[in-house]
């Protein structure tokens, strides 16, 4: 990523990596000027991102037929990609609310569908503030496995293996 083009992401920054990672992955382009890092994502950034990185763009896709998503609408192609390959359907009334924050529960929900994780159960037990009845449990969970994994081989090997595949 070239720091000149994004004004609030310099060298310095916490996310600097981070960002680099999403720009070398496609997910960002250079009209993102200002990324407003601290900011809150949208549900519609949070599909452009993630279809963008797991390069559903190819081609396009069904109309997902949600009420408040319009063809013209500039996630559009984002939101319908992520649809067509079940990752998201939208809330029940089929609105997807395009602009309101994406919650840490969806991000889960997406991360894993999108991602076509297995579900799995926490390695240390139930996740102390998630009811076992909320719809994202298992999801939740699931990354938890995952990022319990990750770190028990990390500390097992001494070492963060930065090429290494791990399989979900």
């Amino acid at each position: 990523m070239h720091a000149e083009i994004i004004k609030d992401v310099t060298p310095n920054s916490t996310y600097y990596e981070t960002i680099q990672f999403l720009k070398d992955q496609g997910a960002l382009d250079e009209t993102n000027e200002d990324l407003d890092v601290n900011g809150t994502l949208t549900r519609g950034d949070y599909a452009q991102l993630v279809a963008k990185a797991m390069d559903y763009m190819d081609r396009t896709y069904p109309n997902p037929k949600l009420k408040d998503v319009k063809t013209t609408d500039p996630q559009y192609p984002y939101i319908a990609a992520w649809a067509y390959h079940s990752a998201v359907t939208g809330y029940t009334d089929k609105t997807f609310w395009t602009n309101a924050p994406v919650l840490r529960s969806e991000m889960a929900i997406l991360l894993v569908k999108g991602f076509n994780m297995k579900l799995r159960e926490p390695l240390n037990g139930a996740i102390s503030d998630v009811s076992r009845n909320a719809y994202a449990y298992p999801y939740i969970t699931t990354l938890s496995f995952i990022a319990l994994q990750l770190i028990i081989l990390t500390t097992q090997m001494n070492m963060y293996s930065l090429d290494m595949v791990y399989y979900f």
